[in-house]
C-alpha cells in the first residue's frame, strides 16, 4: 500500500474545502492543462472588457508566459462553481457586490491562501470573470498601478487557457452559453471554473 504524503492530505483537505464552499474540485497534472493561441485572440476580439482591468489582457500572462508558468508546478486542481450553490454559503464583506464573480473570486483566493499557509508557498490561482476586487477599476480612470495586486488573479482565459477543451478532458460536460441583453445567461445555473496550482 502506497504511503499518504503531506501533499495528498493537502489536496484533500483543498477539494474539502471547495466542497464546503458549494464548489466540486478535480485533481489534474498541469500537463493536462490546455493552452492556445485563439483564446487570446477571443479575448482582444470578442470581449468587451479587453484592456479594462489588470487581470485581463494584455496585464495577464501570455500564452507563451503560461506555458513556462505551468512547467514549473506538478500539481492542480480545477474548481468548477455553479452560480445557484455559492449564494447560500457567501456572505458579501460591506460595500461588496454580492455577484458571482465576487463569490468565486474570493472562494478560489481562498483555497491559494489555505495552501499558501499550509506550506505550498508556490501555489497560485487563476480566477474567472473580469476581476471584481474594485468596483470601479482605477485604470478606467487612467491609473497605472493596481491597488490591490495581492488579490488580482488572472482568469484562465486571460492567460491563454482553454478551458473547454481543458475541462472537457477532466471528463465533465461543457457547452458554450447565450447571453440576454441584460447579461442574464440562458441558463438557471451556469457553471464557472478556476484552476489552483500547488508545488
Amino acid at each position: 500500500m502506497d504511503e499518504i504524503t503531506p501533499l495528498q492530505i493537502e489536496i484533500d483537505a483543498l477539494m474539502q474545502c471547495a466542497q464546503n464552499m458549494g464548489a466540486t474540485a478535480k485533481y489534474l497534472s498541469p500537463r493536462d492543462i490546455i493552452v492556445s493561441q485563439f483564446v487570446s485572440l477571443k479575448c482582444r476580439y470578442g470581449c468587451r472588457g479587453y484592456g479594462k482591468r489588470f487581470s485581463c489582457p494584455p496585464y495577464a500572462p501570455t500564452p507563451e508566459e503560461t506555458r513556462t508558468i505551468l512547467t514549473e508546478y506538478q500539481h492542480a486542481l480545477m474548481v468548477r462553481f455553479r452560480e445557484r450553490d455559492g449564494f447560500s454559503g457567501y456572505t458579501p464583506p460591506p460595500g461588496d457586490p454580492q455577484t458571482t464573480a465576487a463569490w468565486v473570486h474570493r472562494s478560489i483566493l481562498a483555497l491559494e491562501r489555505h495552501a499558501f499557509l499550509a506550506g505550498y508557498y508556490k501555489a497560485f490561482s487563476f480566477s474567472a470573470h473580469p476581476c471584481s476586487v474594485c468596483e470601479r477599476c482605477i485604470l478606467k480612470d487612467g491609473g497605472a498601478l493596481c491597488r490591490f495586486r495581492d488579490q488580482v488573479r488572472p482568469s484562465m482565459e486571460a492567460s491563454g487557457i482553454d478551458v473547454y477543451a481543458t475541462v472537457k478532458k477532466l471528463g465533465w460536460k461543457i457547452k458554450t452559453l447565450a447571453y440576454m441583453p441584460n447579461g442574464k445567461s440562458t441558463c438557471d445555473a451556469p457553471h464557472t471554473y478556476t484552476l489552483l496550482l500547488i508545488e
